[in-house]
């Protein structure tokens, strides 16, 4: 709420005061009218018959001077006092176009006298390294892999859904609605996995596992689930193929935006530090770690074996 300024209260209190004299008067002449009225008929020829007519006269003329100014007061002040407020707005926006950039100015100049030279180079710095980051195409850094962002990305691709993964299809059935979604809108689905069969596979299962054949058995139970999600939902769109070196990166792509893990050892991709990345930029053209992360993909990809389903 705005608070009134001290002119606008000394003028305020000037009207009230004179609406007040103006109906005190009202009242004192009512007063005498009564009493004057109340004399009964006097001979409108001597002097006091005539004042008794004057009076009673002009009584009706001026009746309705002072409630003339009580409507006025009542009904025309919040008008004005609108009014008087978005003046007061307009000024206080065209102070702040005029006098707010300089005061910026000087607060600049001001906080750069302040800060001595190790704080101005530390935040250069850290410009410096955000614009470079960008430059490469991450958009983001996350602790882990967030399956429900990942589930909603599949949904809406238009182009294309790459996925490279390990022991991603323990939760398969978590992304049947997804990877409909991608079948009704024809979206070309590659799933790339580790061959169960190779030593890769049997080296990552000790790496995680301090035993054999834990990886093994989980890809074959992957197997026949993809295949039995592939017929129940008829994802004509999907293709499965397997690779035998050790991959770099875990790596979802979904149209322009790619997710990637990593590999550590004795730890699952699935719970380590998740980097996001644009494949190209505004401009259409490749950040230099999208086009990697593609490079990737397809060259094991094209060196995968095909997996019937």
């Amino acid at each position: 709420m705005k608070s009134k300024q001290p002119g606008s209260k000394s003028i305020d209190l000037y009207r009230r005061l004179i609406l007040l004299i103006l109906f005190g008067l009202f009242f004192i002449f009512t007063l005498v009218v009564i009493i004057i009225y109340s004399l009964g008929n006097i001979d409108a020829f001597t002097w006091i018959g005539k004042v008794q007519q004057f009076i009673l006269n002009i009584y009706l003329n001026i009746f309705i001077i002072p409630f003339t100014f009580l409507f006025g007061y009542l009904f025309f002040r919040p008008i004005q006092r609108a009014d008087q407020e978005a003046h007061e707005e307009q000024l206080l926006e065209k102070m702040k176009d005029v006098f707010l950039p300089a005061l910026e100015e000087k607060l600049v100049e001001k906080m750069n006298e302040l800060l001595d030279s190790t704080v101005q180079t530390t935040l250069t710095n850290i410009l410096q390294v955000s614009a470079s980051i960008q430059e490469m195409g991450i958009t983001a850094v996350k602790p882990h892999i967030n399956y429900g962002e990942l589930r909603d990305r599949i949904a809406r691709s238009k182009d294309r859904v790459y996925i490279s993964d390990t022991g991603l299809f323990q939760k398969i059935h978590e992304f049947e609605e997804a990877f409909q979604q991608s079948a009704l809108h024809q979206v070309p689905l590659r799933i790339l996995l580790l061959d169960p069969k190779s030593p890769v596979a049997k080296q990552r299962s000790i790496d995680l596992h301090q035993g054999k054949g834990h990886l093994e058995s989980m890809s074959r139970l992957s197997i026949a689930t993809i295949a039995e999600v592939y017929k129940r939902l008829s994802l004509e769109n999907l293709e499965l193929r397997f690779h035998s070196t050790m991959p770099a990166l875990q790596i979802f792509v979904c149209d322009n935006e790619a997710t990637i893990g990593f590999y550590f050892h004795g730890k699952e991709s699935q719970v380590v530090t998740q980097v996001e990345v644009l494949i190209k930029d505004k401009k259409g053209e490749y950040t230099p770690f999208g086009k990697q992360i593609e490079a990737e993909f397809e060259k094991r990809w094209n060196l995968a074996t095909p997996v019937p389903l």
